[in-house]
């Protein structure tokens, strides 16, 4: 497991205090080392975040990319060019 080393800077509402022993802090900005996946870790929740893509996401990413295209054309292409349905009756034949 890699090990994160990181410096935590800008604590928000800060009073001024030293934490509690169970007091949990949030801070502004992380300003960590440069390992391949990071490991965020405490007893309920785990978060790893990766520093490289994979074919998979680029697949994905190229995907959602072209459906997003694809809708947001289909959108526009119905907007300037609506579809014009003319009903006849039988007395206009």
């Amino acid at each position: 497991m890699n090990v994160m080393n990181c410096d935590f800077s800008g604590p928000v509402n800060y009073l001024g205090e030293p934490p509690a022993e169970n007091e949990v802090w949030n801070f502004q900005y992380a300003s960590c080392s440069d390992p391949q996946i990071l490991t965020i870790s405490d007893d309920t929740y785990t978060a790893f975040i990766s520093k490289e893509i994979n074919i998979a996401d680029i697949f994905i990413i190229g995907f959602l990319t072209i459906l997003l295209g694809a809708l947001i054309f289909k959108f526009l292409w119905d907007f300037f060019h609506p579809k014009v349905v003319k009903y006849h009756s039988r007395l206009d034949l």
